[in-house]
């Protein structure tokens, strides 16, 4: 088996199962808190209000946003759990790490407390993906610009770098819709280079994605889109 050929073992992820019986517990919970436990009520509520919130984010990523990039760009992601990962955000994070305090600090741990771990981790695992994305789309952006010659060396680091600026990403990141559709609760960005980032890294982490699931002859194809 070849590089290209070859792909990773990844830990399956039931992410909108996990998340609607978090969502379940969560609303089982405040049922018995009395009203005039006004505090703890209104934190459960913001709980569940940001939990539905993401749920709706994550059906619509696997619904819709996925099978469009799949038939966009002739693929089927074996694991569509893993391709929404990448939409998550580091703001996403304190939500399960309030929850996870909440009910795994307890004498008895409640069987919900095994979801946790992964939850508190997908904005990582969104930055895991990118990282691997990104060395994936400059080895195969290299093999689409190559130029046998030493002379040509200056040329290959000068359209490589172009390639894989922020600002040429981003505009594929607004062609395929993945800024728009990230998973966050970040106040809008201020700044246009920080946009950029953001958008440059969502398209490298869907390069990360296929790597993954499909392998790099299937980056090597796609990244024609970027040449």
């Amino acid at each position: 088996m070849t590089l290209g050929d070859s792909v990773l073992d990844w830990h399956r992820l039931y992410l909108k199962e996990n998340l609607v019986k978090i969502k379940d517990l969560v609303e089982q919970d405040l049922k018995k808190i009395p009203q005039r436990n006004a505090r703890t009520r209104r934190k459960m509520e913001r709980w569940l209000k940001e939990l539905n919130y993401i749920i709706r984010r994550v059906v619509y990523a696997e619904e819709v946003l996925a099978p469009k990039l799949e038939k966009l760009f002739d693929f089927a992601l074996n694991e569509k759990g893993l391709f929404t990962v990448l939409l998550f955000q580091p703001s996403t994070k304190n939500l399960f790490l309030e929850l996870e305090t909440h009910y795994c600090d307890q004498e008895t741990i409640l069987q919900e407390c095994k979801y946790f771990p992964d939850m508190i981790s997908l904005s990582e695992t969104a930055k895991m993906l990118a990282l691997l994305g990104d060395a994936a789309i400059d080895m195969a952006i290299l093999h689409h610009i190559w130029k046998p010659r030493a002379s040509d060396v200056g040329y290959l680091t000068e359209r490589r770098s172009g390639l894989v600026s922020n600002e040429h990403l981003s505009k594929k990141c607004d062609e395929w819709g993945l800024y728009e559709n990230r998973i966050h609760f970040d106040p809008p960005t201020p700044t246009k280079s920080e946009m950029e980032h953001i958008k440059g890294t969502l398209v490298e982490a869907l390069f990360g994605v296929i790597y993954i699931e499909i392998g790099f002859r299937k980056v090597l194809d796609l990244v024609v889109h970027l040449v």
